[in-house]
This record gives C-alpha cells, sequence and structure tokens, in this order.
C-alpha cells in the first residue's frame, strides 16, 4: 500500500514538473515571439513533446493562455503583460493598476530604445 502512495506522489510531482517546464517555455517563447503567437504544437516542439500534453496539463489553448498569462503576473514579466492586455486577455486586463502601468511603460521604453538603435 505504501508502495501506491509513493508511485502516485511521484507522479503528481512529475506532472508538476512537466507542467512547469512548459510553462517556462511558454514564456520564453511569448518573450521572444509574442503571446498571441503561442500555439501548443510550437510549445510542445521546443519541448520535444506531444502538442496533446499541452491540452493535458492546461485544458484549451485558451486556459493555457491563461495560465501564461498568471505566471508573467505571478514573476512580473512586464513585456508578457503588456502584450496580454494588447490581446485583450481578460486575466491581464484585470492585474493591479500599478503592474500594467509598470508593464506598459516598460514596453514603450523597449520600443523606444528600439527606434534609437536604427
Amino acid at each position: 500500500m505504501a508502495y501506491k502512495i509513493l508511485t502516485q506522489k511521484n507522479k503528481r510531482k512529475q506532472g508538476e514538473a512537466t507542467r512547469e517546464r512548459i510553462i517556462a517555455r511558454a514564456l520564453s517563447y511569448s518573450e521572444e515571439f509574442g503571446y498571441s503567437t503561442v500555439t501548443a504544437p510550437k510549445i510542445a516542439a521546443g519541448l520535444g513533446i506531444a502538442p496533446s500534453n499541452i491540452f493535458y496539463y492546461f485544458g484549451t489553448i485558451g486556459q493555457f493562455q491563461d495560465s501564461i498569462i498568471r505566471e508573467a503576473i505571478a514573476s512580473s514579466n512586464y513585456i508578457i503583460i503588456a502584450q496580454g492586455i494588447a490581446a485583450g486577455n481578460p486575466i491581464a486586463l484585470s492585474a493591479n493598476e500599478e503592474l500594467k502601468l509598470k508593464a506598459l511603460l516598460k514596453v514603450s521604453k523597449c520600443h523606444y530604445m528600439k527606434q534609437l538603435e536604427s
């Protein structure tokens, strides 16, 4: 009996680790290519897993995108938060006002600096 419980705990930890890897890849991808371009096949390909894993861990693509925004908010990833705002994501839009302002100012500053470089 103890063996079965131990195995279930290990599976749960492995599942949580996989979910975290998927979110980390999605955040990285969003920073590089844009939050609105995230798809299950693109994220899965970067991890060497089947796209069905995305749906297994997150449900729909909308729920997956919401998870990306939640993690961006939790980690104060201003670039992705701003992209979520621009995409009309309700979770990004409901973030606290200070966080939204910082996100939009950060993106504006990045855009301005890129213009100066060119």
